[in-house]
């Protein structure tokens, strides 16, 4: 055996692995060309061979964009309850990639938007999702989350009213809230 075979059998190999480069490189490039990649977001698809489509809510997703972080959990809290409540329901890790789905191209379609202003607003979407999922573990029907902004000295008021009556802060303020509501 010749001592140069090694060598080709080397330069063989790089010479395929530029080739594989070059043509993932084109791929990435001819992909490229969509609307929310152009606009710096690579949105999942909807559709056969992607993520199912959202069947319900697609006023509340176009609203969501407001960036209003409160509105904005209460409004995927109430989205992951409907379809919690479908028949079959979805399971947590496609109810998180059927709203991504359909958020995404919203954001991305935003016009006068930075690109840096559009990913913030995905990443403050993406953790109030995954919050009311999580939420949403609890047994149907059980409970929602509902973010409401307060003064500091209210929360702390509130959160020693909790301590003193042996609550957690969140369990006294549910109390508060339902007893207020007449229920």
């Amino acid at each position: 055996m010749s001592p140069c075979a090694p060598g080709a059998a080397v330069a063989q190999n790089v010479r395929r692995l530029r080739a594989a480069l070059l043509g993932a490189c084109l791929a990435a490039l001819a992909v490229g060309a969509s609307p929310a990649r152009a606009a710096g977001l690579d949105c999942p698809e909807v559709g056969p061979g992607g993520v199912p489509a959202l069947t319900l809510g697609d006023r509340q997703i176009a609203r969501m964009t407001s960036g209003n972080a409160v509105d904005l959990g209460d409004e995927i809290g109430g989205l992951v309850a409907k379809l919690k409540d479908q028949v079959p329901p979805p399971s947590d890790d496609m109810i998180g990639d059927m709203l991504i789905a359909a958020y995404c191209p919203v954001v991305a379609g935003k016009t006068g938007v930075a690109p840096a202003e559009k990913w913030r607003l995905m990443r403050q979407f993406e953790r109030a999702l995954y919050r009311r999922i999580g939420a949403a573990q609890l047994p149907q029907g059980s409970a929602i989350i509902a973010d409401v902004p307060l003064p500091p000295a209210v929360f702390e008021t509130l959160r020693r009213q909790a301590e003193t009556a042996g609550h957690p802060p969140a369990a006294f303020m549910a109390g508060i809230l339902t007893k207020a509501a007449g229920q």
